[in-house]
């Protein structure tokens, strides 16, 4: 790693560490005042080693991705570096200066670089002082103001986190980390980011929103809010568990003793349904302002405005629901209750006489309840609380539920799949093994028709040899015959294409005529136009006076007047699209030089130009292969390799699961269906029902 980068800046203490990048506080001195800045450091090695270790672990499957493995990563480095220096000036977003990539010196990997504004996460600013409410909705104002910009150049972050929202020297909380972020145009559906602050479409792998990330924003609130604790977290739910309750669709809890409109907003901002949270960071941030200025126009009450009273508290996500009537009468009791400590011994005690009288109350309406909801046999049906003989029915359209109400389904999704295995068994793949793992073993292995050889394929490939001729001394070489040079000169003679030629000494000669290559042209003569195969002028008065022509008409030369129009018959001329005119036809002559032929007497061949007597002896043939290759007869054998890819295999009686090896002890998992609370579970899918009251067929019978 450089000590030293961009116009001396000097690297010097780590101040933090993820796992992909290590970032070091870095100083410069300019005219006797000291400037900082931080230092994004990543290391990508790529020895040996780490691609094995890469393939091991799954994140590749051979060797040969390696090279695309780390292109992708890179190229995500830099796409970050470009998203945010186009940040750059902006208060509420980290600024990134700066980005220097270079080989290692060994020659094993590469050394990444990123120069960025000095900030430190929230999860460390808030490390030794207490979170104020008021730094919990300054921090959504600020993170909104962020998004907003983000919107207007259509990026989506996607990962919205304590450790990427980010604290400033000018007190400003600043969005910093677009490493996974994406185009509105060009949305990748791939599961990326951190799941404890991840959208449910995200985790879904449906189409994200600009609402994604307000989403995530609401959480990181929320947690500040909630004792640095996410929802649904407690001693008896643990914090896998309680992902898995946020991401069915289970809304989220309300935070006791957090002011009512406060929640209000969190709680919308974080709604399962996409369609039901703030359409924009600006809706959003309009109403944490709003919050925002009621708490500083009364911040000499401590931010008391922004704590319920302690009675006041929400029902918690696993209390029974209430009717209407019930509600109010708690809400009174409650009324009543907080109003005791104010109050005189004398309405004390008529208070105490009215909670009695509500007690009462509220019991009778039990009772009632229990009463009117009986539930009678079949044939049977509820008349002012007895079992009379009649039925239940309903509107066509609607059937009848096992509550005696009709319910129609208006909006029916696929359920939720999970699946799971009984103790001493893992899930890999809808499939449950048997929980004994062993590591895989490794191998190299070659493609079909290689043999492996040590960490090399090596395949042997033939191929026709070069082959010469050779002849004794005092001969000459013709094709594969050795024969006796003479000097008898070969007879010449000449022939040509075809029939349709005429030999004139070494020439041959074919004449054609054809009449449809002949074309006319007619033109006119000066002064005219030619109009259906005739020629028209002008005529030209002599003498006009008033209109009318004294003296006669003439025409152009070439022209015969005909009234006060000129005629003239046009002027044809002839052509050939083919060859010369000649007596109304056209001639083409076409000239190419004759074949030779030479041809030697009996006993003789023919050599060049010349007849060798031929000897009746065979040439030698050699045969040449190139230095890389082995002679064998007529044929030139080499070898072809190439490297092996590294493989890994299991045991006889195990078999892969990921990236282990695991007993061929198997069966198919327990699938199990779930629905968030807003649907109703029927088989394979989550339905929502429009529900009303049935209708009642009594019998003309008498009642029990």
């Amino acid at each position: 790693m450089r000590n030293r980068l961009w116009n001396d800046w000097e690297v010097s203490d780590k101040i933090g560490e993820g796992r992909f990048a290590s970032v070091y506080k870095a100083k410069k001195v300019v005219d006797g005042v000291a400037a900082y800045c931080a230092i994004k450091y990543v290391s990508i090695s790529q020895t040996s080693q780490d691609i094995d270790d890469l393939v091991k672990k799954g994140i590749i499957k051979s060797k040969l991705e390696a090279n695309n493995y780390y292109s992708f990563f890179i190229d995500g480095l830099r796409n970050e570096f470009e998203i945010m220096k186009g940040f750059v000036g902006s208060p509420y977003i980290v600024n990134c200066y700066d980005y220097f990539e270079e080989e290692k010196s060994d020659k094993t990997g590469i050394d990444i670089y990123i120069r960025m504004e000095l900030v430190q996460d929230i999860d460390k600013y808030f490390e030794n002082r207490e979170i104020k409410v008021n730094d919990v909705v300054q921090m959504g104002i600020d993170i909104c103001d962020a998004l907003e910009l983000c919107s207007s150049k259509g990026i989506i972050h996607k990962d919205i986190k304590p450790s990427n929202i980010f604290v400033g020297d000018d007190g400003k909380y600043k969005l910093g980390d677009f490493g996974i972020s994406s185009s509105i145009h060009s949305i990748n559906k791939e599961v990326l980011g951190t799941y404890n602050y991840m959208a449910p479409e995200v985790y879904d792998k449906k189409k994200v929103s600009f609402s994604t990330d307000l989403y995530s924003l609401g959480l990181v609130m929320y947690r500040l809010l909630n004792k640095n604790k996410l929802p649904f977290v407690s001693r008896s739910i643990s914090s896998d568990e309680a992902l898995k309750i946020r991401l069915s669709g289970m809304s989220l809890p309300s935070i006791r003793g957090v002011n009512k409109n406060l929640m209000k907003i969190i709680l919308k901002s974080c709604s399962y349904d996409s369609s039901t949270r703030y359409i924009d960071a600006t809706s959003m941030k309009k109403d944490l302002q709003s919050l925002s200025l009621t708490v500083k126009s009364n911040s000499n009450k401590n931010e008391k405005n922004l704590k319920n009273n302690s009675f006041d508290k929400t029902v918690s996500i696993y209390d029974p629901e209430l009717d209407s009537d019930s509600k109010a009468i708690i809400n009174d009791m409650r009324n009543v209750f907080s109003s005791f400590n104010s109050d005189n011994s004398k309405n004390k005690a008529l208070k105490i006489i009215l909670v009695i009288a509500i007690l009462l109350l509220i019991l009778l309406l039990l009772i009632r309840g229990c009463y009117f909801g009986k539930k009678c046999d079949a044939g049977y049906v509820n008349k002012n609380g007895k079992c009379v003989p009649g039925y239940y029915y309903c509107d066509e359209g609607y059937s009848l539920n096992e509550d005696n109400k009709c319910q129609k389904v208006i909006e029916s999704v696929d359920a939720r799949v999970s699946y799971s295995c009984k103790d001493d068994y893992i899930l890999k793949d809808k499939t449950c093994y048997k929980n004994d793992t062993k590591d895989p073993v490794q191998s190299y292995q070659c493609a079909d028709g290689f043999t492996l050889d040590g960490t090399k394929c090596v395949r042997e490939e033939s191929a026709d040899a070069v082959v010469t001729y050779s002849c004794p001394n005092n001969y000459i070489l013709n094709g594969t015959e050795c024969v006796t040079v003479t000097n008898t000169a070969a007879s010449k003679s000449y022939t040509c294409p075809d029939s349709s030629y005429k030999l004139s000494g070494s020439t041959c000669t074919k004449t054609e005529s054809n009449g449809s290559w002949v074309t006319s042209k007619s033109t006119c003569p000066s002064g005219g136009s030619l109009q259906n195969g005739q020629c028209y002028a002008s005529a030209t008065c002599s003498y006009q006076y008033w209109g009318y022509c004294y003296g006669g008409y003439t025409c152009p030369s070439g022209y015969s007047l005909s009234g006060t129009s000129c005629y003239a018959s046009p002027n044809v001329s002839k052509s050939c699209s083919q060859g010369t005119y000649s007596n109304g036809t056209c001639v083409k002559t076409t000239t190419t030089d004759a074949t030779i032929k030479y041809t030697c007497p009996s006993g003789y061949t023919v050599v060049g130009d010349q007849c060798a007597k031929t000897s009746g002896i065979k040439a030698t043939p050699k045969y040449i292969c190139s230095d890389s290759t082995e002679l064998r007869g007529s044929k030139c054998y080499g070898t072809v390799s190439t490297d092996a890819v590294l493989a890994y295999g299991c045991p006889d009686g195990y078999s892969f699961a990921g990236d282990v090896c695991v007993l061929q002890d198997k069966f198919d998992a327990t699938v199990k269906y779930t629905c968030s609370k807003v649907y109703t579970l029927n088989g394979d899918k989550c339905e929502k029902y429009d529900i009303v009251s049935s209708k009642v067929h009594y019998n003309d019978e008498k009642t029990d």
